[in-house]
């Protein structure tokens, strides 16, 4: 098996995929990626700092979250 390509959230539909799974994972009607900003670190993963808009749910307003993908 062939190891993933690395995480690309400059592409649009990687953006809108990730924010329909954050909405989801957080109980919320919809999320916004406002920001990411890669972090430092990582061997063989990609971290990345994500501002995250959630619309409803438990976690409204949103804040900064931390992201770590393999690849």
């Amino acid at each position: 098996m062939s190891p993933a390509p690395p995480l690309d959230l400059a592409d649009e539909a990687t953006r809108d995929a990730l924010a329909a799974w954050l909405a989801a994972q957080a109980g919320a009607d919809g999320a916004r990626i406002e920001e990411t900003t890669p972090l430092t670190g990582g061997a063989i993963h990609q971290h990345w700092r994500i501002d995250v808009a959630f619309e409803g749910g438990p976690h409204g307003g949103g804040g900064p979250i931390a992201l770590g993908a393999q690849h």
